[in-house]
């Protein structure tokens, strides 16, 4: 699997491989392993980027993504400003 990029350099159009995925491994973990392994790899990941020395804040899109991370973020942290904007 390749994930295309389309750059423009002197004007031209030039499509090239910016991502290569060299294999797929097949796991033994059934849905609900996979499920948890994910919740506990994405807490850890949250909760490295929460080391700050300053407030912190979350910008909001609306989407899972970043509603996801705030669900983990506010696990770890009693107070966090949040924001979103509206075109």
């Amino acid at each position: 699997m390749c994930h295309w990029l389309i750059s423009t350099k002197d004007g031209k159009l030039k499509q090239h491989c910016y991502w290569k995925l060299n294999a797929c491994e097949q796991s033994d973990f059934s849905l609900s392993e996979a499920s948890g392994k994910l919740g506990e790899l994405l807490a850890s990941s949250v909760n490295l980027q929460l080391r700050s020395d300053v407030p912190l804040a979350l910008s909001l899109s609306g989407g899972l993504d970043s509603s996801a991370i705030l669900a983990y973020a506010s696990e770890q942290v009693s107070h966090l400003q949040t924001y979103t904007i509206n075109f």
